[in-house]
């Protein structure tokens, strides 16, 4: 039985927390995986992840908060939906980098 290789696996996962982890295994076949913790620049607990592609995920959490990164998690824009900061946003549905 010949061993399944993949050309890139690329995953993002919250953990309610204020952090991201980036967890990266590009080509290899013996997957070992490098977890990175991305600082996502809010101090509230983060509830939802959408991924568009390895590029493009949206984030959603507490105090009306959303996050979208477009360079695979380095860097996370930070917005707050206007007049929603009482509501706790737990899931986000991503179409792509603008919607």
């Amino acid at each position: 039985m010949r061993p399944v290789q993949f050309a890139k696996i690329s995953i993002l996962l919250t953990f309610g927390a204020q952090t991201l982890t980036q967890e990266t295994d590009r080509a290899s076949t013996n997957f070992q995986i490098q977890w990175q913790a991305q600082h996502s620049g809010v101090t509230a607990s983060l509830r939802g992840l959408s991924a568009v592609n390895s590029a493009v995920a949206w984030a959603s959490g507490m105090g009306g908060q959303f996050l979208k990164t477009t360079d695979g998690g380095e860097n996370w824009l930070v917005k707050v939906v206007p007049g929603a900061d009482s509501l706790d946003f737990r899931d986000v549905e991503a179409f792509d980098a603008n919607h």
